[in-house]
């Protein structure tokens, strides 16, 4: 219940910094334009220096076992987002079933799940999250592309695999086996960019909420399916599955909270780019998000008492 309610509690502070991002477009502090290339910033620059500054640690061989675990747990709930993310969403009669079955599947695990992670289980659990970041970049661009292009592209798969976030795992990942150091000169400048991750991640959030017509996105019904299949149904039956999974209730309970994140920030994007329904995209990015302050804390509790 303790940690359910420190959850709870970081929800509620990021999204104070939501409506900073909403106040601050309303205001016209912050136009598209300029919500893209904060959102490009925060995807290449700060969160890659996040989790390369988290791997700056003492090697503990318990660590790294765990951070491979993590790779599996990473791999299993995928194994259940994706099948479920095409099984709910029908393809009959439905011009969005492209972009509904991308937005079932890949969740906000790095704007939303790195921060609520980290300030549950400390650097370390920032660690262990860069699984299922390194598995989203991955898929996003080979799983995710079919899905949204009808093809599967090589050239995808190379864009996922060399994107800055996988390139900042695998660095941080090898100097960490390495047993390397980096000098604190250098360290320095990089957690203080890192130490930006949140407060950039939520404003582009809530600049993105602030050009979302909520009113139009509510009187749709296939929102409330929408809602129910990502927010509930998903996450809380990768909750019980991986009850059963014989690892540490803290890996758990990770890959949990990156399955239960809100529509990821990439669907909308997707939709641009595969010339799919923007509008759409915006708003189950939009009120999913809203929704997480309420659904997070209810599959954390269930996840934390299913593997108690």
């Amino acid at each position: 219940m303790e940690l359910s309610l420190i959850i709870m509690r970081k929800i509620v502070v990021m999204f104070l910094l939501v409506l900073v991002g909403y106040i601050c477009a309303r205001l016209g502090m912050i136009d598209e334009h300029t919500n893209k290339r904060l959102s490009t910033l925060t995807l290449k620059l700060v969160t890659p220096m996040l989790i390369f500054s988290s791997f700056q640690t003492e090697y503990d061989v318990r660590i790294v076992q765990n951070l491979l675990l993590s790779f599996a747990a990473a791999i299993l709930a995928y194994l259940i987002q994706i099948p479920l993310g095409i099984l709910l969403i029908r393809k009959t009669g439905n011009p969005d079933y492209r972009l509904e079955r991308l937005s079932l599947i890949f969740s906000n695990c790095g704007f939303f799940g790195i921060p609520l992670i980290e300030s549950l289980y400390g650097a370390e659990g920032a660690i262990y999250v860069t699984a299922f970041v390194t598995m989203f970049n991955i898929l996003l661009w080979t799983v995710g592309d079919s899905i949204m292009s009808g093809r599967i592209s090589g050239k995808s798969l190379l864009k996922g695999i060399l994107s800055p976030v996988v390139a900042a795992t695998v660095l941080g990942l090898s100097c960490l086996l390495l047993r390397i150091q980096v000098p604190q000169l250098i360290m320095e400048p990089v957690r203080s960019i890192a130490a930006m991750n949140t407060p950039f991640a939520m404003i582009v959030a809530g600049a993105t909420l602030a050009g979302t017509n909520l009113l139009v996105c509510l009187k749709n019904k296939r929102t409330y399916w929408m809602l129910l299949c990502k927010m509930l149904l998903i996450p809380a039956t990768a909750a019980v599955l991986l009850s059963f999974v014989p690892l540490d209730p803290m890996l758990i309970s990770i890959a949990v909270i990156a399955v239960s994140c809100p529509v990821a920030a990439a669907c909308p994007m997707f939709a641009v780019l595969y010339d799919q329904n923007t509008a759409y995209a915006s708003q189950l990015f939009a009120v999913t998000t809203l929704c997480s302050i309420v659904t997070i804390p209810l599959i954390f509790t269930l996840s934390t008492f299913l593997t108690a």
